[in-house]
């Protein structure tokens, strides 16, 4: 259950607040309202049953004639001592990246270029279609392949 600015209230003029359970596993309420009142009689019992429970400037109330009873159910969770601060330092990518393609081309720099049809780009709605070769062609790439892999 999830709330932001949302009411759940039960209520009457003459007779009891009436009850309200509400058992999800998370329960969130954002500034929310629930009431069990009533003018005349007893006010009612609410019951919040679950494993999370988070609220912020809600309100729970079950007021009458006698007062009736809010019991929420749930582990007491201390966010404040949970989260922590983000380090102001920024990563240095260059100890993250892997030099083998370098190497392997005998340059001291690596890259990443695609690119569409006859070295056109292709637009955004365009199908990526992948290239057809011939089995010449893929032997070659394979012969290049092992070559390079017999260097290392």
């Amino acid at each position: 259950m999830a709330t932001a600015g949302t009411q759940l209230s039960l209520g009457g003029i003459g007779g009891s607040g009436g009850n309200i359970t509400v058992d999800p596993t998370f329960i969130i309420l954002d500034h929310g309202l629930i009431s069990a009142n009533a003018a005349l009689g007893a006010g009612g019992n609410i019951l919040l049953q679950g494993a999370y429970f988070l609220s912020s400037e809600s309100s729970l109330t079950a007021t009458g004639s006698t007062d009736g009873t809010v019991q929420i159910l749930s582990p007491s969770l201390d966010l404040a001592n949970a989260l922590l601060g983000l380090s102001g330092s920024v990563l240095d990518v260059s100890s993250q990246l892997r030099e083998q393609c370098a190497r392997r081309l005998g340059q001291d720099f690596s890259s990443f270029l695609m690119l569409g049809r006859d070295g056109i780009e292709t637009s955004p709605e365009d199908a990526l279609d992948a290239p057809v070769s011939s089995s010449e062609e893929w032997k070659k790439q394979e012969t290049k392949r092992k070559k390079l892999e017999a260097n290392q």
